[in-house]
């Protein structure tokens, strides 16, 4: 079975800097050799990876002149040996060496120093050597590699700009732009910004347009609703995401994913509750609506109301996505989830389903090709034993949670401006922002994504 994480974890040269014991930096290497040739979304990246690169809670290195400490590999006078040389900004440097036959032994097809590959891996031990966490590449060859030198950390612009996002975030920092003077935002106003640019169609029922008529106010609240439980599930999953790089405190995660399964689906049940005003669906009550299975006699009139949004909703994945997130939330009810360190598994903290839940899960899982690599994970790891009396295999469904939700609340948030769009109640265009608007809508997705 793979345990390969769309998200993985990191190796720390020290302890994490997202623990809440550590006060140090995030230590970052701009390999400026492997950045050559960038697409636009990765050359965005960067420079924004390059303006922060001034904050105190980042330490930057980089292997070129310029505005962040100049790291320089010269050869020894001692044989076997390479000379690394840091030119900081203010004038002073730093000297320490490498040997070279740690080179060979890490990037064991290299043989010598005529390899073609020889000096990025040179840079990549130099990396490694100055205990950096991030080392911040397009290199093919080295990307390529990356589980063989996962202790490096090797990560494109745009992987590299999301941790480091987070990072800032942990630390308080809400700083989003840093070229020609500090720009910081807010929590409130950072999570409204990258809420906002995936959910254009649910902002719709806040608008006052000329068609609306007598819209019932219970309308406006509860798209109001739906935005307000979507900006608290960003919060959530960064919560996750400093846990997973950080403590990993099972207490917290297993607090915030079950707070996950609770609001994920009282954004989907407030949608339902919309659908049930706005397509004057009769002889149900507003609390009978929904889009889970349960709910058959709404799905049943809706089918005939409005039936591009029956469509939608009853297609395999999205019905799935459904099911899969109201399987969660119904373990609240029931038996509990539970928190696992490292169950067989190479690090992290991973949370064993519940017994109602995990088969259920499994299964729609696989039909939203969310398995391991997404988090999910099927596990047998014991015979289970009661009173003296052997069970057979226990079969446990896990996730990680930090992965798991990622994927989830990407999906979710697909799916919810998908209905938004089916329930849209004004004709004003989508395209409401200005240029200017878009263009901190941009950058705050870029940091957060």
């Amino acid at each position: 079975m793979s345990k390969e994480f769309k998200i993985p974890q990191f190796h720390w040269g020290d302890d994490s800097p997202f623990k809440r014991s550590e006060e140090r930096p995030l230590r970052l290497t701009i390999h400026n050799r492997g950045l050559e040739g960038l697409s636009e979304e990765e050359k965005s990246a960067l420079d924004v990876i390059q303006e922060l690169g001034k904050l105190s809670n980042l330490k930057v290195l980089q292997f070129e002149p310029g505005c962040f400490p100049h790291i320089q590999l010269k050869d020894s006078n001692e044989e076997g040996w390479v000379d690394l040389h840091i030119d900081h900004e203010d004038g002073g440097w730093t000297k320490s060496s490498l040997e070279k036959q740690q080179v060979f032994k890490n990037a064991v097809h290299i043989y010598d120093e005529n390899h073609e590959n020889y000096q990025e891996y040179l840079e990549l031990e130099a990396h490694r050597s100055r205990n950096q966490d991030i080392f911040i590449t397009s290199s093919k060859g080295l990307l390529s590699e990356g589980t063989s030198f996962s202790y490096s950390n090797i990560r494109k612009p745009s992987e590299a700009l999301k941790i480091i996002g987070l990072f800032l975030r942990s630390r308080d920092d809400w700083t989003y732009w840093y070229e020609k003077g500090r720009a910081i935002s807010d929590k409130k106003e950072f999570y409204w910004f990258l809420m906002r640019s995936k959910l254009p169609n649910v902002r719709q029922h806040l608008k006052k347009g000329p068609n609306l008529g007598n819209l019932k106010d219970s309308l406006t609240t509860l798209s109001r609703s739906v935005l307000d439980r979507c900006y608290t599930l960003l919060q959530i999953r960064d919560e996750l995401g400093k846990q997973f790089y950080g403590d990993n405190d099972y207490e917290v995660v297993l607090y915030h994913f079950n707070y996950f399964s609770l609001l994920v689906t009282g954004i989907l049940d407030a949608q339902a509750r919309i659908a049930f005003e706005i397509f004057n669906i009769e002889g149900n009550s507003p609390r009978g609506a929904g889009f889970n299975e349960s709910k058959k006699p709404f799905l049943s009139k809706l089918e005939k109301k409005a039936p591009s949004l029956h469509q939608l909703i009853t297609g395999k994945k999205n019905n799935a996505l459904i099911e899969l997130l109201h399987c969660l939330r119904n373990t609240i009810h029931g038996s509990g989830h539970t928190a696992q360190d490292k169950m067989g598994f190479s690090n992290g903290l991973h949370i064993i389903l519940s017994i109602e839940a995990g088969k259920e899960e499994w299964k729609y899982g696989k039909i939203l090709d969310c398995t391991e690599k997404e988090g999910l994970f099927e596990h047998k790891p014991r015979q289970l034993t009661v009173n003296g009396f052997e069970q057979g295999p226990q079969v446990d469904y896990l996730v990680e949670p930090y992965n798991f939700v990622s994927y989830l609340l990407e999906h979710t948030f697909n799916l919810v401006n998908m209905i938004a769009k089916e329930t849209n109640i004004t004709e004003i265009s989508h395209n409401v922002q200005s240029r200017n608007n878009q263009w901190m809508v941009d950058r705050f997705k870029m940091l957060g994504d």
